[in-house]
């Protein structure tokens, strides 16, 4: 992880961020995250996960402020990529209310150089819950879900997992797609 964080615009250590114990994103574990990758020092589908995220902050019925525009969501990401001068990593994007505000904060997570292509990957299907087809399972709110099934994952030599809905059909993965090349067909 880099140390420096975009906290509401403001670049500062990590060490120094402080909330609030009455912040409602800690409080109710309202905190909406959106993953962007940095390649090559550009990011990767930039407008589609803006609109991704204003998407998920109306979903949550979050107002969105008149400045979340497209350009600051570029402006402010492309402040930690400046300041980091990293050009392969994992930036998070972070919503959330604070009474009446909205707060945002942007950290990045430094990345190898190439996108993941392995001959070798090890899935299997979680099989301990799966993932309710409802409506606000469908907002990326902060929870503690992933962090478990990496572990369990770590735990069985495991790359991923593959969640299955409660029709018994593949809902998601951990990380986001897999995709597979087989005698010339690419399959998700």
């Amino acid at each position: 992880m880099f140390s420096t964080v975009n906290l509401n615009g403001n670049l500062i250590s990590k060490d120094s961020v402080a909330f609030s114990f009455n912040h409602l994103g800690w409080q109710n574990g309202e905190i909406i995250i959106e993953p962007i990758r940095l390649y090559a020092g550009s990011f990767l589908f930039a407008e589609q996960h803006y609109f991704h995220l204003m998407a998920q902050m109306r979903m949550a019925r979050m107002e969105i402020p008149m400045e979340f525009t497209p350009e600051f969501f570029y402006v402010e990401c492309g402040k930690l990529k400046e300041f980091s001068g990293l050009k392969n990593a994992k930036f998070n994007f972070f919503v959330s209310l604070n009474n009446e505000m909205v707060d945002f904060w942007i950290i990045a997570e430094s990345l190898g150089n190439d996108l993941i292509f392995s001959e070798f990957y090890e899935i299997d299907q979680y099989r301990e819950t799966h993932v309710a087809n409802c409506f606000h399972n469908r907002i990326g709110f902060a929870n503690p879900r992933n962090r478990i099934l990496k572990t369990f994952a770590k735990e069985n030599d495991l790359n991923d997992l593959i969640l299955l809905n409660e029709n018994k059909t593949i809902a998601r993965a951990i990380d986001g797609n897999i995709f597979v090349i087989h005698e010339n067909q690419l399959l998700t």
